[in-house]
């Protein structure tokens, strides 16, 4: 599909374990997919794969309908933007430099930051409710803290397709919903690009107010694929989580929350 970013009929192997198992899955340019499962489902081996940060066993990944192992990696890097589960900034680097490095990808050898990068920069700061914060040491900052300064980071790149690992865990409620509105506003702007945005979430409610769609993986497996409606049934929820949920009816929708153990 051109204008996507898609697996299709993906496997992933890690040692003698198929972690990921004829996974097809896309995202398009305005629209937010939530990629949920349990624990140890291979969500986060998908996303890698997705990158090519991983090798596929079997299927292919295709960036705007092209292979993506042809691709050049500084032009890919250009069009996909990651935040991995475990970003972290061990050096004492100020906030405003730790974003600036998102912008790599677009510098030349000989070029230093233009007035573009530095407003993409304060822009993708201001996005995280981190410019306060600009002129800290990262390793000063709180774990809330640097995760908005990590997914700073990622925004000040501009890129096309955003694939996010848990960008919400850490986070207090009021970022999280911060958080998934900032990016509800970069996948359908009033003006401006669309982009396509991938992210791994555990919270049932965030993913059923603000995803578009939901992929549901239970043992490297599709359960469901769908809008958060029907992708997030009591029944799927059960079998990918062993838990019964609530389902209640909130702003239009369906929220389901976690509510006992399942058999």
């Amino acid at each position: 599909m051109a204008g996507a970013l898609q697996a299709e009929r993906v496997d992933v192997v890690q040692g003698r374990r198929r972690v990921v198992q004829g996974v097809s899955l896309q995202v398009a340019p305005g629209e937010i997919v939530g990629l949920l499962g349990p624990n140890g489902s291979g969500k986060s081996t998908l996303l890698k794969a997705m990158l090519g940060l991983k090798p596929a066993a079997a299927g292919r990944i295709l960036l705007d309908g092209a292979p993506l192992a042809g691709m050049d990696r500084r032009s890919a890097a250009r069009r996909i933007g990651y935040l991995p589960q475990d970003a972290v900034s061990d050096w004492p680097l100020k906030v405003r430099h730790v974003v600036s490095l998102g912008r790599t990808p677009e510098l030349s050898p000989l070029r230093g930051l233009s007035a573009a990068d530095l407003a993409a920069v304060e822009g993708a700061m201001a996005l995280m409710d981190c410019s306060h914060l600009a002129d800290r040491p990262v390793t000063a900052l709180s774990g809330g803290e640097r995760s908005r300064v990590m997914m700073a980071r990622v925004l000040a790149g501009e890129p096309d397709y955003l694939l996010l690992d848990e960008p919400a865990t850490g986070l207090d409620p009021h970022h999280q919903l911060r958080l998934l509105a900032a990016l509800a506003a970069l996948a359908r702007p009033p003006q401006g690009k669309r982009r396509g945005i991938l992210l791994v979430l555990h919270d049932l409610v965030l993913a059923a107010r603000f995803c578009d769609r939901v992929h549901l993986i239970a043992e490297g497996r599709t359960l469901a694929d769908g809008p958060p409606a029907t992708a997030l049934s009591a029944d799927s929820i059960e079998r990918a989580f062993a838990v019964r949920p609530l389902l209640l009816p909130a702003g239009g929708t369906i929220v389901p929350l976690a509510w006992e153990i399942g058999s």
